[in-house]
């Protein structure tokens, strides 16, 4: 899984978009990409739907990029991801968990995942962000 934060227009699109093979329409892509020794041609031939850059949630079993460029500039990051996570609560939970205890434990896992605790309390943007 891959987090890359930046602002509107930072190149965190055109990034996602080349890590994933997702790079028709650009007129060159310079340097090297490899995944733990293949080349784009070998991942796009055998593991397509492993590595995609998608801007919704993908049905595929293992989703390397996503992108959801909505964001409300009032909002701080743990608000924005707990909403995120309540509209997302899967109806089958764990054992003895309320949708409240799955919803926080699983935003303290993102918190730690991409190293972002700190942040909880910043905004996710400004008055002028465009939405």
């Amino acid at each position: 899984m891959v987090l890359v934060l930046g602002r509107p227009g930072s190149g965190c699109s055109t990034f996602l978009k080349t890590i994933a093979c997702q790079t028709d329409g650009y007129s060159e892509v310079d340097g090297e990409v490899s995944y733990g020794g293949l080349n784009p041609g070998q991942v796009k031939k055998h593991y397509r739907d492993q590595v995609i850059y998608n801007q919704g949630i993908s049905k595929n079993s293992f989703v390397l990029t996503l992108e959801n460029d909505i964001h409300y500039a009032t909002l701080t990051v743990k608000q924005t991801l707990a909403f995120a996570l309540k509209a997302r609560t899967p109806t089958q939970l764990p054992e003895q968990m309320t949708r409240r205890q799955y919803r926080n434990t699983f935003l303290s896992i993102l918190l730690t995942i991409f190293g972002i605790k700190h942040t909880v309390n910043t905004r996710v943007g400004n008055e002028v962000s465009p939405q």
